[in-house]
């Protein structure tokens, strides 16, 4: 079997600046050729780093502007898709800044994950494994991959899913889980949709009618891949997010104390993310190494401060 062409992912983010340029080195580490990367509203120099990180060719960024159609998260990811990078793709993955794609088998790359699939599959899901704040109690500038590594137990799995997919010409919208298209969408059909684990789910409940959000617990399986969500990093910058709004919804609070105790999962120790360890780091010091880049990095981490200072947790 041929090696896949090119891999794509896209992501729209609000002050992530502390943490991108390690999200971004381990994307590249791990395949993505190409990262289609929206931001807006940011304060804390995450555009700044994103236009240098352009410069630099490692993304390519815009400025997900309203007003929104959709929702903030849906519109960058419909102005994404107009854009060669994404459309000259022939896989396309949606991520979030707080999560890290981690392949178990082969060397961990993205055409391991592709070329393990024994039959053609236009959609390859991979399950959120949720890592929780691994008892730190105050941020610090250190690497989320090295620092959080106390996850959800194996019985304890979280069904949302994340997708990796390809004729993504066929469908009507993206969401953050996977392609879906409307009832009248012209080009509506059944597709071909594994888990990582290769394990077949109904054509008719990917891309049909509804996006996927969901998978039924018998089909889970992190053997294959998982995708590390750092959904919370620490207390205090989880409390910040409350200020921060939602790229989804419009409306209703995220970061509320009911999911910090649903998703303060700390059961079990994975590690198993540090087989990137040495490439990823290798990658971020040449991107820190980058005097703008450096510089900005700092800057972001000395506004983080700043408004931890402003608002300690209670």
């Amino acid at each position: 079997m041929s090696l896949p062409g090119p891999i794509c992912l896209i992501a729209t983010v609000k002050n992530e600046g502390p943490w991108l340029l390690e999200w971004v080195a381990h994307n590249k580490v791990v395949g993505f050729d190409r990262q289609v990367i929206a931001y807006n509203d940011c304060d804390d120099h995450t555009d700044e780093i994103l236009a240098r990180l352009a410069a630099l060719g490692m993304v390519t960024t815009f400025e997900n502007l309203p007003p929104y159609t959709h929702s903030i998260q849906g519109d960058a990811y419909a102005r994404a898709r107009a854009l060669d990078e994404v459309k000259t793709a022939e896989w396309v993955m949606a991520l979030d800044g707080d999560e890290f794609l981690n392949i178990h088998i082969g060397t961990g790359h993205l055409h391991d994950l592709i070329l393990n699939q024994k039959d053609p599959a236009e959609g390859i899901i991979v399950n959120w494994r949720v890592f929780g704040d691994s008892h730190h109690t105050m941020w610090e500038d250190k690497p989320v991959c090295e620092t959080f590594t106390l996850a959800a137990a194996e019985d304890t799995h979280r069904a949302q899913p994340k997708t990796l997919f390809r004729n993504h010409a066929d469908f009507e919208q993206f969401t953050p889980h996977g392609p879906w298209n409307g009832p009248d969408w012209p080009k509506a059909r059944k597709h071909v949709v594994r888990t990582a684990n290769g394990v077949w789910l109904r054509g008719d409940s990917f891309g049909m009618e509804k996006p996927i959000q969901y998978i039924r617990q018998s089909k889970i399986s992190w053997k294959t891949a998982q995708i590390n969500h750092y959904i919370l990093k620490t207390r205090d910058v989880f409390d910040l997010k409350k200020s921060r709004g939602r790229a989804v919804a419009t409306e209703g609070a995220r970061h509320t104390r009911r999911l910090w105790d649903r998703m303060n999962l700390n059961q079990v120790e994975d590690t198993s993310i540090s087989r990137y360890r040495l490439r990823r780091n290798a990658i971020l010091a040449d991107l820190m190494a980058d005097p703008e880049l450096g510089k900005l990095h700092r800057a972001a981490c000395d506004v983080l401060r700043g408004k931890l200072a402003r608002d300690p947790v209670a």
